[in-house]
């Protein structure tokens, strides 16, 4: 009996210190330091914005007792009343800077920017017949990849001279189309247009026109994403062909910038 009451104090005396506290007889996880000796069995959220606390499992908490992550700090702020919960002084750090990281996940604070800009790849152009497609887009083969986010994109496209009858005009429409709406014998625009689709220049008789203008694409995939250049919708009963367009002349011009949301 003896033997017993003697395993079963040591057993009892193991477990009372399986769990370490500063300044807290009640510590909630392996390690519990609680500055202001105020955290109880049932505690507040109000009695442990003070404490750290060491998990079984590794995790840290600050100002929470039960941490979701390897590091979480609970300052007890609003989204009115804000409170600074992490400090980090590299000497990296400036106004306006935002932490990064590596590939191998070290970090510094820099500049945060977008991605910057990308160029189109033009291709030749091709002949665009107007009554071909009066009411409908073909594919200029003229292309643009854009990776993740918000871009402006900027069309500049030539309308070239051409033979028409006395009077008479023609308007030609654009716009871009994704891998997936872009195939086909009658493409339309990507869903990923904001605002605006379609672009239209009017060109008149022996006199060259530009179609310059903005739209503004939204890629909400992970992946890049190739845009292809589309016109027609030209609405016109002219049977005229019209040379190298969308891409075959040196002033056609397809650029992206991204946009910050």
């Amino acid at each position: 009996m003896k033997i017993i009451i003697s395993l079963l104090f040591l057993i009892l005396s193991t477990i009372s210190f399986a769990q370490i506290g500063i300044n807290t007889d009640e510590p909630q996880q392996l390690v519990h330091i609680d500055a202001l000796h105020d955290t109880q069995v049932h505690p507040t959220p109000v009695n442990y914005y003070d404490d750290v606390v060491v998990t079984s499992s590794g995790k840290i908490g600050l100002g929470t007792l039960s941490p979701d992550a390897r590091l979480q700090i609970n300052t007890a702020g609003t989204p009115t009343t804000p409170v600074i919960g992490l400090r980090l002084q590299d000497g990296s750090e400036a106004n306006g800077y935002g932490w990064t990281s590596d590939n191998d996940g070290y970090g510094q604070w820099k500049v945060i920017s977008p991605e910057g800009s990308r160029k189109g790849i033009r291709q030749n152009g091709i002949t665009l017949n107007l009554l071909s497609v009066k009411n409908k887009f073909i594919n200029t083969n003229t292309y643009i990849d854009l990776p993740t986010g918000r871009w402006l994109l900027n069309l500049t496209i030539l309308c070239p001279a051409t033979v028409l009858p006395i009077g008479t005009t023609y308007k030609i429409q654009i716009t871009v189309g994704d891998g997936v709406t872009s195939g086909g014998s009658n493409p339309t625009n990507t869903s990923d247009l904001e605002g605006n689709t379609t672009l239209t220049g009017v060109a008149w008789p022996a006199t060259h026109a530009m179609i310059k203008n903005i739209l503004i694409i939204n890629n909400t995939t992970t992946a890049t994403k190739r845009y292809y250049l589309l016109a027609g919708k030209t609405d016109s009963t002219l049977n005229i062909n019209i040379q190298k367009f969308g891409g075959g002349w040196g002033e056609d011009v397809i650029t992206a910038f991204q946009l910050q949301d």
